[in-house]
């Protein structure tokens, strides 16, 4: 059952921007739902699901690697570069993933994602007061 862009937002811990901007990106799928005299896209649950454990993936992955890794650190997998702890873009990806679970995540998931972040030297506040 398709939901609503500000329902799938709620999920994820974003704002609208940022599910229009994983929209843009193929992320997260649309249908049009028409109800009496309206058309409204909707996120399909099956997009949503799948980007909710691609986040689950990158932070299991991030957790096992070490900064003498020659894997990008935000669990993508792919090769860095001599020297280079991310991927262009990647830093914030991280951030983006530690935040959802402090946020979003249970007790273990939280206790995860804050030694993820200080394993990374990430603040924590600023990462909080910051918008998405």
């Amino acid at each position: 059952m398709p939901i609503s862009k500000s329902e799938a937002g709620a999920r994820l811990g974003v704002k609208q921007p940022s599910i229009d901007h994983l929209i843009k990106q193929g992320r997260l799928d649309v249908v049009s739902v028409t109800t009496s005299h309206t058309v409204k896209d909707k996120v399909t649950e099956k997009s949503l699901y799948t980007e909710l454990a691609e986040r689950h993936r990158l932070f299991g992955n991030a957790l096992s690697l070490t900064d003498d890794s020659e894997q990008c650190l935000c669990g993508c997998g792919a090769k860095t570069n001599q020297g280079k702890y991310y991927l262009a873009g990647h830093d914030q990806k991280l951030e983006g993933i530690i935040k959802f679970f402090l946020i979003n995540g249970n007790s273990l998931d939280h206790q995860l994602a804050v030694s993820l972040a200080m394993s990374r030297n990430i603040n924590i506040h600023a990462l909080l007061t910051r918008g998405f």
